[in-house]
């Protein structure tokens, strides 16, 4: 898989699904589950994140993205920063999959202390991961101490944008990368709009004195086979995170005071992977 900024198509998702990649990631998600499945950690968000319909397209997208620089950067022992990471199998799986890392992680979720010690008490893998207490538009690290920061689908649970994104730049030494996904809005009314992802960008060019030249969101999101909950309903149910599509549409709508464009809830996924300090040339990277 090479990691594609922007939005996915359906034959992209179905691409990767098919890849060793995948199957593997998968294969260590189902065992992460088993093995810790007395732990109430789950209810924190849904019991299976890898089965989640954008986290199967996000989290492959990450590991590779991660991958790759690290191998473009000749970076031994890289410091790694999983923002607002809730707690899930993936900061176990690249502590086990990317030798001497160092993998924190961060929430403002105190009660995920004690699930995370659990987990590390009950690997056998040697390092641990960290769980650190934060705020992400505070984060309470020092400047240029990380290599890599990512954050999963965040942002749309956020405000004040351009404040996460200066602590991110803050916190990456010069050369890092920041690995970023999030969901799109196409119902009208759910997080993030078109609008929002848009000044999302806009932050991260300017902290990350980005040039290239992106394609505007609104453009993208009216191509047609674009990856979304739709699509995914289609093949299997399961993979949406909400039990009650039209209630959680109407508790969005009530909370942007805004107008739904359709019946149902409707999303797609933004994924970009970009270096502070990098300057690159004026031209799409995107499709």
């Amino acid at each position: 898989m090479r990691p594609k900024n922007g939005i996915p198509s359906q034959e992209e998702y179905h691409n990767l699904i098919h890849t060793p990649l995948f199957q593997v990631m998968e294969s260590f998600s189902d065992d992460f589950l088993i093995k810790f499945d007395f732990l109430k950690y789950k209810y924190k968000w849904v019991k299976d994140p890898f089965h989640q319909w954008s986290r199967q397209w996000e989290y492959p997208y990450v590991f590779t993205s991660i991958k790759n620089y690290l191998h473009t950067h000749k970076i031994s022992a890289p410091k790694i920063l999983d923002a607002g990471s809730g707690i899930t199998f993936f900061p176990y799986y690249l502590s086990n999959e990317i030798e001497d890392a160092t993998i924190a992680c961060c929430d403002y979720d105190r009660e995920l202390l004690p699930f995370f010690n659990l987990i590390n008490k009950g690997r056998s893998h040697t390092r641990q991961v960290e769980f650190h207490y934060a705020d992400l538009h505070t984060l309470p690290f020092e400047d240029s101490l990380f290599d890599i920061v990512y954050t999963i689908s965040v942002l749309e649970h956020t405000k004040n944008y351009a404040s996460i994104i200066s602590e991110f730049a803050r916190v990456l030494k010069p050369g890092g990368t920041l690995i970023i996904t999030f969901d799109i809005a196409l119902d009208g009314v759910s997080d993030v709009a078109y609008h929002d992802a848009e000044w999302i960008l806009a932050a991260l060019s300017r902290e990350f004195n980005f040039t290239t030249v992106r394609r505007p969101i609104k453009e993208q999101i009216i191509e047609r086979g674009l990856f979304t909950t739709d699509y995914a309903k289609k093949l299997n149910e399961k993979l949406l995170p909400w039990q009650y599509p039209l209630l959680s549409l109407i508790k969005s709508s009530a909370i942007s005071r805004r107008i739904p464009k359709r019946l149902s809830k409707c999303l797609t996924v933004y994924c970009e992977t970009i270096c502070k300090n990098e300057i690159r040339s004026s031209a799409y990277e995107d499709r």
